[in-house]
């Protein structure tokens, strides 16, 4: 990734009110997703219902069959063995053309296990409805200025915002992304060991406390950051650049930093 110029005084207030729109709107999808998870994992009962029960011995069975019916679906996408394939749609393209490139994202998603990380985003998307996956670039080597692109899963897949203006199903045209990433207060501490990490709490714990979303950034053991990503559209005719942050409620942690290929890498 390249780095860039600064970032402009009013970003974090920017920052700050997009994740908020964002979570006002999607507060509800996310809820249920963590709720639908939850039930696939057997957390069955309803919690009073299941006090009560357990204040008088009384048994709390589970027979959990959603994983079954879950996994005749997931199943056959297992079958059919998804990977990225190109095509040629013009009359410049070639079958040997199309071929190189085949074997260059082959290449990427063996030593990318993709295919357990498909696997992964569609688990997700088919038990709770919200599945992502995400892209990187990585030196090949220390000190190596070439660069490889490694397919990753993205931890809380559930909880991941996106620009709400954005129509598109693959969120193609949104203009901006945000990553939610869960840290130890201490190892975030060794990372960036001048910021301020105080006031933040994982979005797990809102979502199911109800919480405002003014508190968002309340206080937790674990630290929530984020990777925030943003589209600059540039002028009419120009390829579209994406600028990646690491930031906190109150700081740029890092970046900018300049995504290779003019596209939110989610």
């Amino acid at each position: 990734m390249t780095k860039t110029e600064k970032p402009p005084a009013d970003f974090l207030e920017t920052m700050r009110k997009r994740v908020d729109r964002a979570w006002e709107i999607e507060q509800d999808n996310i809820k249920n997703a963590y709720d639908d998870l939850d039930f696939a994992a057997g957390n069955q009962w309803p919690a009073e219902l299941r006090a009560t029960r357990e204040k008088e011995n009384r048994p709390c069975l589970t027979i959990n069959q959603v994983l079954t019916f879950c996994r005749q679906i997931t199943g056959d996408m297992r079958q059919s063995r998804p990977a990225i394939k190109v095509y040629g749609v013009d009359d410049k393209a070639d079958k040997k053309t199309a071929e190189t490139f085949n074997e260059v994202i082959r290449y990427i998603e063996n030593r990318s296990d993709a295919k357990e990380v498909y696997f992964r985003g569609i688990d997700t998307q088919v038990l709770a409805g919200i599945g992502h996956i995400r892209l990187v670039t990585e030196r090949r080597a220390p000190g190596s200025d070439e660069q490889e692109i490694r397919i990753l899963p993205v931890d809380d897949g559930v909880s991941v915002l996106w620009d709400p203006d954005a129509v598109l199903p693959g969120k193609s045209d949104a203009s901006w992304c945000f990553v939610p990433v869960d840290y130890e207060y201490d190892t975030l501490k060794d990372r960036y060991p001048d910021a301020d990490i105080s006031g933040f709490s994982t979005l797990e714990e809102m979502t199911r406390n109800y919480a405002d979303v003014s508190a968002y950034w309340s206080a937790s053991d674990k630290v929530r950051i984020g990777e925030y990503f943003v589209v600059d559209p540039g002028k009419k005719g120009e390829t579209p650049v994406v600028n990646r942050y690491v930031v906190s409620e109150r700081e740029v942690l890092e970046g900018p930093d300049v995504v290779p290929g003019g596209r939110i890498p989610v």
